[in-house]
């Protein structure tokens, strides 16, 4: 009898349990397709390159809870909306045994249609998910449909755990509540949480200093000067404590928010139209005024996943985007060699594959400079004395650099990073001492280019750039400078032959580096970072909006019959749905450009580490999340426009 009447309950409730089971089968297919990935035998030539094991296996784990989170919050939605069907069924003469089992039936066969197909779906998506995989890291190689049983039986062990989970909720949610109580759930919840008082006006503004703060605390918390004042009385932990406090206050910051700043201001909207409101306000600030206390949890948690998910993404993007800038900023020329007979054996090849190139022997030396006079915030001992910091030196006769006035000097090529951390002023002096004979040069200015490879650098400090006459005088004062054995190629058409070449040549005794295979590198790590975050996020943007799509479903069919009157009362379709569009901006837009904001302070504070460009990769990532995360709008303004429909 019990699995008769859950089959007649499974077709019955289908307008209930579609978006649940489309959610379901969506769940199956990604979880199944990334694991897919995982065993695809084209990803041994993926291993040859990189380790990519281990990423994606972080990934399915991480699959793993966000999948299980949004199938327990989403099967507790279905739960009660149901709740007043099974405290009828328990009227009649179900004990609550038989309901729990009724349930667990439906349950199982929702859960067993959804892995068929979505093994399905996953299978045919797979081979897109590879290319596009290979596409990212820049790997070609032939793709072809893979099935594997190894992934199916992770799958299949996957949901059965998230399946028992969701039925001891069930479980514990039928028996936790009596008849009574389960007639009136939905009515009870609805009503409610409807007074606002006081304390939440104040923890609501509250929350809003807690977010100000983290942001503020974000845009300076690797500034020279915070770095520098919070080490001295926090050590090395300074920077770890600085990261949880901003962290913290953020999250606790927007549930606060949501908990009373939200609901009061909307009460401050209605106070504001002395009671004569339009019912598109009606029917849009209700939502807000009632509901949002009820959901601050929930909008927390997915505004600060959404944050993270866009912020992490955004970050692997801009390293992903600027890894070619990068390159040529760490290996200016496209091969660097510190041992003359490697650079020597690499040229001799060139010349048998009839490759031109150029070469360039380029000297290099280090001074102990005083660079106060050009640091903004003298006398900073965060990173060392800046009166006597050891900086590379070039000759302004460098091919690359640009011509220096006797005197005269400029800085070229600070690593991002410390770019980020130390500010330079537009002019000022910089003095060193050479056989007891202090030099003071004009200092003109700090510039981007990259002059030699960074294996020449001084931690990512700027490399100084000086008349050649005075480089020469230098220079005779050093025993052994440090050269830098550069090639050029004449034609960038041969790089990829000649780095094949440089490969072959290798591993080098001394330090040498290849620009493409810089670039190279810095695509395929990145990449597969960026692919993994992208897969998660696209997988937490997919359950959030279904989450809140079904909260909305929820309500908009709780209040059809207050549709229903105000349609009698003559409002038209067109005057309710305006409210409706409204109310849907309120609870979609509300924690996307929350979540937005957070993402954007969170990248703000540390883009550098990186690349070199922020704003045009974090903005193509935050367009295409808004696009995506929108179509969960529109189809909950399509399903609330359905039921306006049929109210009357």
């Amino acid at each position: 009898m019990n699995q008769s009447l859950a089959l007649k309950n499974v077709k019955k409730q289908g307008k209930n349990y579609f978006i649940y089971l489309f959610a379901l089968v969506l769940s199956v297919a990604l979880y199944f397709s990334f694991l897919t990935l995982r065993h695809n035998p084209v990803m041994r030539v993926v291993e040859e390159r990189m380790s990519a094991t281990p990423a994606i296996t972080a990934g399915s784990v991480m699959l793993f809870f966000i999948l299980a989170f949004f199938l327990l919050y989403a099967n507790n939605l279905i739960m009660k909306r149901r709740s007043q069907e099974f405290g009828l069924l328990q009227l009649i003469g179900m004990t609550k045994q038989e309901v729990t089992k009724v349930v667990r039936v439906e349950s199982a066969i929702l859960y067993v249609i959804a892995l068929v197909a979505g093994t399905i779906f996953g299978y045919l998506i797979s081979k897109l998910m590879t290319m596009l995989l290979l596409l990212i890291i820049g790997i070609e190689e032939e793709v072809t449909l893979y099935f594997s049983l190894i992934a199916l039986w992770q799958t299949v062990v996957v949901f059965l755990i998230i399946y028992v989970l969701v039925m001891i909720a069930n479980s514990l949610f039928i028996r936790k509540r009596s008849i009574l109580n389960l007639i009136q759930f939905r009515k009870q919840t609805e009503n409610r949480a409807r007074k606002l008082t006081i304390w939440e006006i104040i923890i609501g503004l509250f929350g809003l200093g807690l977010i100000g703060a983290g942001y503020f605390i974000s845009s300076v918390m690797f500034s020279e000067s915070f770095m520098s004042s919070t080490s001295q009385y926090l050590g090395v932990f300074a920077m770890l404590l600085t990261m949880l406090f901003v962290l913290g206050s953020v999250i606790v910051g927007t549930y606060l928010f949501y908990r009373g700043s939200v609901s009061f201001i909307a009460k401050l909207i209605r106070k504001k139209q002395a009671g004569y409101m339009p019912v598109k306000q009606v029917l849009s600030l209700s939502s807000i005024m009632f509901n949002m206390k009820s959901s601050s949890l929930l909008l927390t948690i997915i505004t600060t996943i959404s944050a993270l998910a866009i912020g992490l993404l955004s970050l692997s993007y801009i390293g992903y985007y600027s890894a070619e800038e990068s390159a040529k900023q760490y290996v200016p020329h496209h091969f660097s060699f510190a041992d003359e007979e490697e650079r020597n054996a690499l040229q001799t090849g060139l010349d048998e594959e009839g490759i031109s190139y150029q070469s360039h022997d380029l000297e290099v030396i280090e001074l102990n400079l005083d660079l106060s006079d050009v640091l903004v915030d003298e006398g900073n001992q965060f990173f060392g004395d800046y009166e006597n910091t050891v900086t590379p030196v070039v000759s302004d006769s460098h091919h690359l650099a640009e011509d220096v006035e006797p005197g005269s000097a400029y800085l070229t090529g600070m690593n991002a990073v410390l770019g980020s951390m130390l500010t330079f002023q537009d002019e000022g002096t910089v003095r060193f001492t050479v056989e007891n004979e202090q030099i003071e040069l004009d200092y003109t200015g700090l510039k981007d280019e990259g002059l030699v490879s960074y294996t020449f650098a001084s931690g990512g400090l700027p490399i100084l750039v000086v008349d050649n006459g005075l480089f020469q005088e230098l220079l005779a004062e050093v025993e052994t400078p440090q050269v830098d054995y550069a090639i050029q190629l004449s034609d960038e058409q041969d790089l990829s032959q000649a780095t094949a070449l440089f490969a072959e040549l290798g591993p080098y005794e001394s330090m040498a580096n290849s620009q493409l295979e810089y670039f190279t590198d810095q695509k395929e790590t990145i990449g597969l970072l960026m692919f993994v975050v992208g897969f998660l996020g696209l997988a937490f943007l997919f359950t959030s909006g279904c989450i809140l799509y079904i909260k909305q479903m929820d309500e908009s069919e709780a209040d059809q019959p207050d549709y229903t009157i105000l349609r009698k009362l003559g409002f038209s379709q067109m005057d309710l749905l305006k409210g409706i569009q409204v109310r849907q901006l309120y609870n979609f837009g509300i924690p996307l450009i929350i979540g937005l904001l957070h993402s954007y302070f969170a990248v703000r504070s540390g883009w550098f580490f990186f690349g070199a460009e922020m704003h045009i990769p974090m903005l193509i990532v935050m367009g295409l999340y808004t696009a995506l995360y929108s179509v969960f709008a529109i189809l909950s303004v399509a399903h609330s426009k359905k039921i306006i429909r049929e109210s009357l």
